[in-house]
């Protein structure tokens, strides 16, 4: 009855005076509103753990570079899965999978998935119930056996309208008929994101096979990642001993499954920078709420007196300190985690665009971006951390005093003394955090708003582009493969909607595949051979695209296969590679998949950007090859349209579309975009980036002006009675004015060049790479300096404008 009725008495409190109380849920709502989204991203996408028996068990093999110690692009071949499998002892299950692009075409309209190819111990590391039928077994793995598919839960209901006599129907995938033996359950679509699996047939187990095989394992449980990394080394020491023209620099190791996108990408530094901006920003909401709560403290100091002279223990009065904070911090978590949602939903908003444009690229099945059970539990224990810290801090001050002589003493006795020193401290602290941040996420976001603005180096008004897959066996020839070209340019061609097509591996704003080279005129210093990106076109593309030729010539009808392998390379390429010297004529040996060619140099053509606009990517050189030379199995289409058009996706890709159908019905045009989008999804997920650095300095610098107005203004209001003793002994407006102002820019003075230095060396680290860092972080860092000196200087002047304008007796007697 006692806790019921101490709780309502506080509350009635709380309601008679808000406004400190107001401004520190305010702050808290805040606070939780950067660091719970940042931590459900960083947690969702590279720590989550896979919802099976043992799922923090399951780990993925990854390939490295033996002398960098940095991720390969490449996967495994079929002897190196082998040999793991059989050397590795304390690993209970290892599967293999590839991932490839589905095309399904048995209705009217063929439709496109991802799909995986998979060993049946997949299914046995990754297990479910069928919903319908079974998974694979190894027979069907064996050669010559029937092709057979276990179809998605989503594919099974959209393309086959949820059929429940699917089992045992044939399909045709890829122009090749499967039998259908099982449907997965609703929400099975690992291992990344994929729709149906077909088993893998491991057909060549000798050294140097295709390198494109991605390895998972269930480890035992008397062994760790350390442990199975040691052996796994061990094991590619020896491999590259026995093999060293096949595999020079081949290493391997472990990480937990869900963590190897973090690793194999730059997400692990965006994820340390999102991890610092969250901590940060807690640091902050203490500091803010260490303040206020001390502040609200000092408020009740003579109603707690009064208490405390009528019987109330010592301890009873810091349980009410206590209970009140407890109210606040509450208030602050509900308000934050629904804050925490709308951001979190923004977020699904901007991926789901960000992925749109590119079906071939999803995000994990376990990179979900809501408040789950472990994001709400974090919540909790975060804000628990910040009543105890800042509530035991008000309730120390008042621990250390005697209440009851401060019946007399006024009502901001608490901010004296030891407690006046604490306060500077706090709004040092808050000042020097609150620089810090607003510095790193405003260089960031300048940094990624200039990549944005980036010259792609060609046009892209009135351009429509759409992926190609020739996955089926009819086009295993490069004859086959070119005919379809030709045939696909006659039709499109024959469309009134376009004026022109062309096709590349890879359109501006997109990077090619990667290979390594030699040159035949040099040594490199290193060992590890020099990467290169490397694009295939038809020979009008750089003419369709208005792309300037340097020097040398363009492709044409000649550069076909059988002929001299030509190429052509961009002018950073030629000026890096020969500076001064002419590039026509010279040679270059490429080697990929194990195969190396020496390509004679053509052409030297302007350049163009092939990833993001951003650098160092921005600078990233290409390699051109003409596509009538070795057409592979994948392309993309670019067809240029009247300006009428240039609006009409629906026409155009119709268009498109039936084109495609004319020349064969089981190859269709996907993801079919203009340009110009096409070139924005290459710089979403910096926009995306740049957004939420944006938020999170909004927040900063929203959290930072109301808690120094707050603070700043209520301790000046605090010292009340001293500006009226002052006045009264004849001080005048304009030096108890001053008085204030030298306080506050003190703080500035001193917190300032600390915290904005500690933002000029973390932006300095992450954004290294980035073109006019320097200038970026210099303008910045003048604009939070301004800022955060003009909301001291107002926060300071305007409450000491209302208290000195008090009549002296007034002043006196103000509570």
């Amino acid at each position: 009855m006692n806790l019921l009725f101490n709780l309502r008495y506080t509350l009635r409190l709380l309601r008679k005076s808000p406004g400190t109380a107001v401004v520190a849920v305010f702050i808290m709502a805040l606070g939780l509103a950067v660091a719970v989204p940042l931590y459900a991203l960083i947690k969702n996408i590279g720590y989550s753990s896979l919802p099976f028996p043992d799922g923090d068990r399951i780990v993925r093999v990854m390939a490295l570079n033996n002398e960098t110690g940095q991720p390969l692009r490449i996967g495994f071949d079929s002897y190196q899965y082998e040999l793991m499998k059989s050397s590795l002892e304390n690993v209970e299950e290892f599967a293999a999978y590839d991932s490839f692009r589905v095309i399904l075409s048995d209705g009217d309209v063929a439709v496109d998935f991802m799909g995986g190819q998979v060993t049946s111990s997949f299914f046995s590391i990754m297990p479910a119930e069928p919903f319908l039928g079974r998974t694979l077994q190894p027979a069907d793995e064996e050669p010559g056996a029937p092709a057979v598919v276990v179809l998605g839960y989503n594919t099974w209901q959209n393309y086959y309208s949820g059929n429940p006599d699917i089992i045992g129907q044939s399909s045709r995938i890829n122009g090749e008929p499967h039998t259908v033996v099982g449907v997965m359950p609703e929400g099975y679509r690992y291992p990344e994101v994929r729709e149906l699996w077909t088993a893998l047939p491991l057909k060549n187990s000798n050294p140097g096979g295709v390198r494109n095989l991605s390895v998972m394992a269930t480890l035992s449980e008397s062994t760790d990642l350390s442990e199975t990394s040691v052996a796994i080394g061990t094991l590619f020491d020896g491999l590259r001993a026995d093999y060293p023209d096949i595999y020079p620099l081949v290493s391997a190791t472990v990480v937990p499954f869900t963590r190897y996108l973090a690793v194999s990408t730059d997400m692990s530094t965006i994820g340390i920078l999102m991890s610092g901006i969250a901590l940060a920003t807690l640091v902050l909401v203490s500091f803010n709420l260490g303040n206020l709560l001390l502040i609200r403290a000092n408020e009740r100091l003579q109603e707690l007196s009064i208490r405390n002279a009528l019987g109330s223990t010592k301890l009873e009065i810091i349980r009410e300190v206590l209970r009140e904070s407890l109210i606040i911090c509450t208030a602050g978590l509900a308000f934050g985690l629904i804050l925490s949602r709308l951001v979190l939903d923004f977020f699904n908003f901007e991926i789901n665009y960000l992925l749109g444009t590119e079906g071939s690229f999803m995000l994990p099945p376990w990179a979900v971006f809501e408040l789950t059970p472990n994001v709400v539990l974090i919540s909790f224990l975060t804000t628990f951390f910040i009543w105890i810290a800042t509530g035991l801090f008000s309730a120390w001050r008042l621990a250390r005093r005697d209440i009851g002589t401060f019946i007399q003493g006024g009502a901001h006795s608490l901010i004296g003394g030891a407690g006046k020193r604490a306060l500077h401290v706090l709004v040092g602290l808050e000042i020097t955090v609150s620089a810090a941040l607003l510095v790193v996420c405003g260089a960031s976001f300048i940094a990624t708003i200039n990549g944005t603005r980036a010259d792609f180096g060609a046009v892209k008004d009135n351009f429509f582009t759409g992926y190609v897959v020739l996955s089926a066996s009819a086009y295993d020839s490069k004859a086959a493969r070119l005919n379809y070209l030709n045939e696909l340019h006659t039709e499109l061609l024959d469309q009134n909607d376009f004026t022109d097509v062309t096709f590349s591996t890879a359109v501006p704003g997109q990077d090619g595949e990667t290979i390594t080279y030699a040159l035949n005129d040099r040594q490199f210093d290193t060992d590890t051979p020099p990467s290169q990106n490397q694009v295939w076109v038809a020979d009008n593309f750089f003419e369709l695209f208005e792309v300037p030729l340097q020097e040398g010539r363009w492709f044409d009808a000649g550069d076909v296969d059988g002929s001299q392998p030509v190429v052509i390379v961009d002018e950073l390429f030629a000026e890096n590679t020969w500076p001064g010297e002419s590039a026509i004529g010279k040679s270059i040996q490429v080697t990929q998949e194990q195969r190396t060619e020496s390509l004679q140099i053509v052409g030297v053509t302007s350049h163009i950007i092939h990833d993001e606009p951003m650098a160092p990517q921005s600078s990233y050189t290409s390699l051109y090859r003409p596509i009538a030379q070795s057409p592979l199995d994948y392309f993309r289409v670019a067809v240029k349209v009247e300006q009428t058009l240039n609006a009409d996706i629906a026409a155009v890709s119709s268009s498109l579309r039936q084109a495609a159908t004319r020349v064969d019905r089981d190859v269709p045009v996907l993801t079919i975009h203009p340009l110009e989008r096409v070139m924005q999804s290459s710089m979403n997920g910096n926009d995306t980036l740049g957004e939420i650095l944006l938020g999170v300095a909004f927040v900063v610098f929203s959290l930072a002006i109301v808690a120094l107005f707050a603070i700043v203004s209520r301790s000046i209001i605090a010292r009340t009675t001293e500006v009226g003793i002052r006045r009264a002994l004849g001080s005048t407006e304009l030096k108890a004015i001053s008085l204030f102002l030298k306080q506050g820019l003190g703080h500035v003075a001193f917190a300032l060049p600390v915290g904005g230095g500690l933002g000029i060396l973390i932006s300095s680290s992450f954004l290294a790479d980035t073109a006019n860092v320097g200038s970026i972080i210099v303008n910045v860092s003048v604009v939070v300096a301004l800022t955060i000196t003009t909301m001291v200087f107002l926060a300071s002047y305007i409450p000491s404008r209302k208290v000195v304008t008090m009549e002296p007796g007034e002043a006196l007697h103000y509570e």
